[in-house]
């Protein structure tokens, strides 16, 4: 965030901007970025972001790495008057293939002793829980893909491959074969109509609108979409019973969902054709 962007920003104010800090030190920052200096290039730019009066958030992943550190993050932006979050639901990535680091990922104790430890975002998952979580066990959902994914948000990759969402990479609309509308029209509504080919625990489960255990992250995780996340679901569930105490049809461990499945989800159906003479 150099003088000229901040100055471009001021100039032309965006609706937001949000910075991804990973860590308060220099040491846990660059334990993490693996980039020397970039601890202080970053409170170089939010310092010159907050001068000039841009709108800005600051958040983090809480990471077994930089764990330690988050509440100090939180006061440093609350020093600054700007809102900060936490996210402990790490994905595996997706510009290689590779699996989550399980080294960084926080387990659902450590999750729950961070809420705590942040009235702000305890407070939060409150809030949504009594919003968005049924008591009772919600209908049997036919299709898969339940979240707005390709149907009220979209991405771009560097390649030009339409995307339903950041994290279903597997499948997309070439835009340099065809035009947006036919991507967005027809590819993403027959993906979205694909019924489920599984007795998966998240098709009906009530506790699936807070947990990180989404198609596109069970398509990252074990290239099915109809996976389950274990970690995601453990730390829904603990969350669920910090904010709301027992949880009808669930258990606090998560044993009641991730118990009922391995770690790896069945293997995608595959269709097979006799070839025509």
């Amino acid at each position: 965030m150099t003088e000229r962007i901040a100055d471009l920003f001021a100039a032309e104010p965006p609706l937001g901007v949000e910075i991804s800090l990973y860590g308060m030190t220099k040491e846990t920052y660059e334990r993490v970025t693996q980039v020397p200096g970039s601890f202080e290039k970053c409170r170089e730019g939010i310092r010159r972001l907050v001068e000039r009066k841009v709108p800005l958030k600051l958040k983090t992943m809480a990471l077994a790495w930089n764990a330690h550190e988050v509440v100090a993050m939180a006061d440093y932006a609350a020093s600054l008057g700007l809102e900060f979050r936490f996210d402990a639901n790490l994905n595996a990535r997706v510009d290689c293939g590779a699996d989550r680091n399980g080294e960084l990922q926080i387990d659902a104790r450590r999750a729950v002793e961070l809420a705590q430890a942040s009235p702000a975002r305890l407070a939060e998952i409150k809030a949504f829980c009594e919003k968005h979580v049924v008591p009772q066990r919600p209908e049997d959902d036919p299709r898969v893909y339940s979240c707005g994914a390709g149907d009220i948000s979209f991405t771009v990759d560097p390649y030009g491959r339409l995307q339903m969402c950041q994290l279903a990479r597997r499948g997309g609309f070439d835009l340099r074969e065809g035009a947006f509308a036919e991507g967005w029209r027809h590819f993403f509504p027959a993906v979205r109509a694909r019924p489920w080919q599984t007795a998966a625990p998240c098709r009906a489960c009530s506790l699936k609108p807070m947990c990180g255990s989404c198609p596109g992250a069970a398509e990252l995780e074990h290239g099915n979409p109809e996976g389950l996340v274990r970690h995601f679901c453990e730390i829904a569930h603990a969350e669920a019973f910090l904010a709301m105490g027992e949880v009808e049809g669930h258990r606090a461990d998560a044993s009641c969902c991730a118990g009922r499945l391995p770690d790896e989800a069945a293997p995608p159906l595959i269709q097979l054709q006799r070839r025509r003479a």
